[in-house]
């Protein structure tokens, strides 16, 4: 080692491991935050969301946005709209289920 060099603090493989587990919980936040908004209602089935306003609104890049709504959409909270690049909270299941039985 040089004289005046101050060694690393951690190896590599732990800054990596940090790194995935800060993009885990960003992940992990960013779903939260939206199931939460979707459940309360403040996202309304049928309303547009964009990509950009959600990664503005998160205060994340767009492409964690991207995973959370996938994330979101397995889980049923989202639908994905064909054609646009967005998505729309979906319907809940107790609405859907007593409208098609009308």
């Amino acid at each position: 080692m040089e004289p005046n060099r101050l060694p690393e603090l951690e190896p590599p493989h732990v800054r990596a491991r940090d790194q995935a587990r800060e993009e885990s919980t960003k992940l992990a936040r960013g779903a939260r935050v939206l199931r939460a908004a979707i459940l309360r209602d403040d996202l309304k089935p049928g309303q547009k969301l964009k990509q950009q306003d959600l990664a503005e609104w998160l205060g994340m890049s767009a492409t964690p946005v991207r995973e959370v709504l996938r994330i979101l959409e397995a889980k049923g909270l989202l639908e994905h709209i064909p054609d646009d690049g967005g998505c729309s909270p979906a319907v809940p299941r107790s609405q859907s289920s007593s409208t098609n039985r009308s």
